[in-house]
């Protein structure tokens, strides 16, 4: 009786589960390296945004928080516009009375789920299912993000990072013009996490550039008009509300005494020399992700 020489199949898991499963072990994986978060204290802006917000004790104050900033429960001024992390504070201040476990446990799951997201989205791109895998798991896990996840102010990266990723994953393999509107909800709700969701458009276009055969094409990218429009929109009505914090609120820093300061404010091109002169100490935080803290101090540079 001869040996058959066909390799031996071990199906311990069902097709779904088969499916699920590294999206599952993603979670976990993020889970298990931040295991040790959930009784940290309330830090640096968490006291204003949270443990001395007002606007968290009572449920009368929704239409405080969307209109107003996030340091407004504070009574403080020039506080961001980014009502959707207030109201998720909100939520869970109501349910667990302030508890900080609530707090980073939002967090955690938020970066849980952002991980199996880029893992989806490396998949929707065709991209090979282990390096996909394995890409997204460094990434998950990767200490560079420690300061966004253990700092429970943080809630607004990784909650427009959420809704730019999803948005992404629902838009691929079809970048029809009625998927692009499909997406704007995702949109707008990651431009009320944070203002950094402006750059969802050029994600878009990345993604088109990616998977389009007809790339090279500027009609290709004509289609990601209505993002561009909510963009510019956005932009203006930040760039020219002074309740919130941003160019158009600093006016006072002009006269402030250090001259560096006020040349850095003053300058455009004393920014871009400044912003390009610490690119290197930030990427090489990327490769080496060491004395990590919350703020660097970097002189003014006034040419390249």
């Amino acid at each position: 009786m001869g040996i058959s020489s066909s390799p031996v199949k071990y199906d311990f898991l069902s097709p779904r589960m088969r499916a699920l499963a590294p999206y599952l072990i993603l979670a976990l994986a993020i889970f298990a390296v931040y295991f040790n978060i959930y009784d940290n204290a309330f830090v640096f802006d968490d006291d204003t945004l949270i443990a001395t917000n007002d606007y968290l004790r009572g449920w009368g104050h929704i239409g405080d928080i969307l209109t107003g900033a996030t340091t407004d429960g504070a009574h403080l001024s020039h506080g961001n516009y980014r009502p959707l992390q207030i109201l998720l504070y909100l939520l869970l201040f109501n349910l667990g009375g302030g508890s900080v476990f609530l707090f980073h446990l939002l967090n955690t799951s938020l970066h849980a789920a952002n991980t199996c997201l880029v893992y989806r989205l490396g998949t929707k791109l065709n991209f090979m299912p282990w390096p996909t895998f394995l890409a997204a798991l460094t990434w998950g896990v990767h200490p560079i993000h420690t300061e966004a996840i253990t700092y429970m102010s943080g809630t607004a990266d990784l909650l427009f990072a959420f809704f730019c990723l999803l948005a992404l994953v629902i838009l691929l393999p079809s970048f029809t013009s009625r998927n692009i509107f499909n997406v704007i909800p995702l949109f707008l709700l990651g431009l009320l996490s944070k203002e950094t969701a402006v750059m969802f458009p050029l994600l878009v276009m990345a993604c088109l550039y990616l998977t389009h055969p007809q790339r090279f094409r500027v009609r290709t990218y004509m289609r990601t008009w209505p993002l561009w429009v909510i963009t510019i929109v956005y932009f203006i009505w930040r760039l020219n509300d002074s309740s919130f914090s941003g160019p158009q609120s600093f006016a006072h820093d002009y006269t402030s005494p250090p001259l560096a300061d006020k040349l850095y404010i003053e300058n455009l091109a004393y920014r871009i020399y400044t912003f390009m002169a610490t690119l290197p100490a930030y990427l090489s935080l990327i490769v080496n992700p060491v004395d990590l803290h919350f703020e660097r101090v970097f002189p003014v540079y006034a040419d390249l």
